[in-house]
């Protein structure tokens, strides 16, 4: 590619690269295997939203509250537990509420279409920034007529 200051922006090689990107992220998805957890949190996250969806509450229905108070031996790890109860991933709700949501759209599959669009969003948002930047440069340029052509010159 030329020298920022000696063309114009390249906006189709930048649909090539946003469309590349893309499609990098399809082929990624399509290679990963849904039926296990990104992180840690997936677990807590897919619990959350079955409790959501099973009892229309937060609280997980733990059948031995009665011998287990604390909840230690509760099946669900990385939990809030209060007197009320044991939630899975009470930490941000929204996305809780959210994901349950997107989980119509396939049991296990539904929970990764936030993240993937995340994914999605911020790589054409790099690929914005980019040509943010050169769009710059270029009126810069332009204000600058004497400036040189190039850092080395």
């Amino acid at each position: 590619m030329p020298p920022v200051g000696d063309a114009v922006i390249p906006w189709r090689r930048l649909g090539v690269l946003v469309a590349l990107h893309l499609a990098f992220l399809v082929a990624l998805l399509a290679a990963t295997d849904l039926d296990v957890g990104w992180n840690l949190d997936d677990g807590g996250y897919a619990t959350q939203v079955k409790v959501l969806e099973q009892t229309d509450g937060w609280a997980y229905p733990y059948l031995h509250r009665d011998v287990d108070p604390t909840s230690r031996f509760a099946p669900v790890s990385h939990s809030t537990v209060t007197v009320d109860g044991t939630y899975p991933y009470a930490k941000f709700p929204a996305w809780a509420l959210a994901l349950r949501t997107t989980a119509r759209l396939g049991s296990v599959g539904g929970l990764y279409v936030l993240p993937v669009a995340g994914a999605v969003l911020a790589s054409v948002s790099l690929v914005g920034l980019v040509a943010l930047v050169a769009g710059a440069a270029l009126v810069w340029r332009g204000r600058r007529p004497n400036a040189p052509r190039h850092s080395g010159e």
